[in-house]
């Protein structure tokens, strides 16, 4: 385990200082929780400008991106166990108007104290795959009891909603409202890092490897090795999901003979030509990475974690390259295969032989990039409808309360 998860383990325990009189508590356990709040966060300190925002997270990863990406717009504290004292000692420190918890965080004891508190609680970006649906089924009775302590519930998709309701979920407290990750925008700050690092890579074919995990670097450090006998001067960019594996990937990419450098020792240096493999070993930067790419890969899809953000290099027209296994985006896989903006492939040998299809066909790879960004233009909107029904929420609360 991270060393990070034995910091700030008094917050765990729902140790935090008496931080505000009231707030917006947002709560998004990892890094793609906390990259889909980012849009909502912006949208409600432009309508709240005087209500502070506490959000938590549950792991280091998810801690560090809220603190890389949204600053001092947000009060970062991580979640309390869910154990009703501690949830009731943070709720008294930080006295939330709201809880709006993301994607598919179904906490027993934050749901039963806050409604005792008369704290709404709403899913925000509310997912639920056929295979959550499973072994929820199992106790659904349980479920069913919990979802009446619910204010609201969007949905990313009328599939995710009718899970729910089989789950016992009352059709009225939930609506489809899209998927908050279509919303994402890019700050300044990383335009302008984008600059320096395109310079310090040089005019070279890009190929990032994003969000990857065990199983899948082995994969695709061999798959590079083909690509390399083709196009003797291309980079690839490889980016494990955790960071508790970056040591053990740069051990890998050592093992396998590549030149590599790490991007935490780059500093002000150029990658070198002779540099095959820059590692991502930083927190924050995917779409810094996506940004110098021609072609992406998108991890969690050749091993059963059911992939990630496949919008990320969607955003920036890239080719978009994954494994089979996409089970908890599958709207998203289906909106980029329908536009001929997704490429499935099943093994190293699919993977180099498409690495270099785009490589050396940049009107094809322009095409493909393009369709996939016409998908997430296509599917913005999304946290104008979110902010809608938190506002009606919110407007809801005592005066007192504000």
């Amino acid at each position: 385990k991270q060393s990070a998860y034995r910091k700030r383990w008094r917050e765990r325990f729902g140790y935090v200082e008496s931080l505000c009189d009231s707030c917006l508590w947002i709560h998004a356990v990892s890094l793609g929780e906390v990259n889909a709040a980012i849009p909502l966060v912006h949208a409600l300190k432009k309508n709240y400008p005087n209500i502070p925002i506490v959000m938590t997270t549950t792991t280091p990863t998810g801690s560090a991106q809220v603190l890389n990406q949204l600053k001092d717009d947000v009060i970062h504290v991580y979640a309390p166990i869910d154990l009703p004292r501690f949830v009731r000692r943070f709720l008294n420190s930080t006295h939330p108007i709201v809880c709006i918890l993301m994607e598919t965080e179904i906490w027993p004891n934050i749901l039963k104290c806050c409604s005792i508190k008369k704290i709404p609680v709403c899913i925000v970006n509310a997912r639920l795959s056929e295979r959550s649906l499973k072994g929820y089924l199992h106790i659904r009775k349980f479920m069913s009891r919990l979802f009446w302590h619910l204010s609201f519930v969007g949905a990313q998709t009328e599939a995710d909603a009718k899970r729910f309701m089989k789950l016992g979920l009352s059709k009225d407290k939930i609506k489809v409202l899209g998927n908050l990750k279509f919303d994402m925008t890019i700050s300044e700050e990383i335009r302008e890092r984008v600059k320096i690092l395109r310079e310090q890579i040089g005019e070279r074919p890009v190929f990032v490897a994003a969000s990857t995990h065990e199983g899948e670097e082995e994969i695709i450090l061999s798959a590079f090795k083909k690509i390399l006998t083709k196009q003797k001067n291309a980079l690839l960019i490889l980016i494990p999901r955790h960071p508790e594996r970056f040591n053990l990937v740069s051990g890998l990419i050592s093992k396998k003979q590549f030149q590599f450098l790490k991007r935490s020792e780059m500093q002000e240096k150029n990658i070198a030509s002779s540099d095959a493999v820059l590692l991502g070993d930083t927190m924050g930067e995917v779409l810094l990475f996506y940004a110098c790419a021609q072609i992406a890969f998108v991890g969690g899809s050749f091993v059963s974690i059911g992939g990630h953000n496949l919008l990320e290099p969607a955003y920036f027209s890239l080719p978009i390259l994954s494994g089979p296994n996409l089970f908890n985006f599958i709207f998203i896989r289906d909106a980029l295969e329908a536009a001929h903006a997704l490429k499935i492939v099943n093994d190293e040998n699919a993977l180099a032989e498409s690495v270099l299809n785009y490589f050396n066909d940049p009107v094809l790879s322009k095409q493909m990039g393009e369709r996939a960004h016409q998908v997430f233009k296509n599917n913005q909107g999304t946290c104008e409808k979110y902010l809608n029904w938190l506002q009606k929420i919110i407007a809801a609360k005592p005066s007192k309360e504000f």
